[in-house]
């Protein structure tokens, strides 16, 4: 589940992740069939040039070889919120933690590509991962009391006490720039 998806029906998400998955496997088959098209069209060239055709078939279909500049930004899909006085994980579905505005002592974008877990508790920090990622930590002024990550059918499980948060933000700079407004406002002092 997403974050913003907590009161929607299992089976409305599964239904939609479903449609979203037929909708990419009809553009791989028409990409296929696309590919397929071209190479029985043409025959290899000895000195490796392609035609315009093949040549904007492979930018359509790779977007890396398309420069920056000209590649669309996509939309930011789990934004992480910022209401005032707190700053809040974008995970919601998994965890929730309000961090309140005037315990942040500072905040980075640090890039961690190793995380295990989607929920990690371990040595004071509490790290929120996307594919085994994180881009922003936020230190704590004293530590703060979290609850530890359960399932529905779980029993509660005593509070853990952190001083680091670590989470993943699709747009890191952004996400930077909210805390820093709020710690602004609340604390007087700019995150770093």
């Amino acid at each position: 589940m997403l974050a913003g998806d907590s009161t929607r029906e299992l089976r409305e998400i599964l239904l939609e992740l479903d449609a979203d998955l037929a909708r990419q496997e009809a553009a791989i088959r028409a990409g296929r069939e696309r590919l397929a098209a071209l190479l029985s069209e043409e025959a290899p060239s000895p000195d490796g040039a392609v035609s315009p055709r093949m040549a904007e078939f492979l930018r359509a279909s790779n977007p890396c070889a398309t420069p920056r500049s000209r590649r669309p930004t996509p939309p930011p899909r789990r934004p992480a919120r910022c209401p005032a006085p707190t700053t809040r994980s974008p995970r919601r579905s998994l965890f929730s933690l309000d961090v309140p505005a005037e315990l942040i002592a500072a905040a980075w974008i640090d890039r961690r590509y190793d995380e295990k877990g989607l929920v990690r508790l371990s040595d004071g920090e509490l790290a929120l991962a996307v594919s085994s990622q994180t881009n922003i930590v936020v230190d704590l002024r004293e530590p703060m009391e979290v609850p530890r990550p359960r399932r529905p059918w779980m029993t509660a499980r005593p509070a853990a006490t952190v001083r680091r948060v670590r989470f993943f933000a699709d747009d890191p700079a952004a996400a930077l720039r909210a805390v820093a407004a709020l710690t602004t406002v609340a604390a007087g002092e700019r995150a770093p």
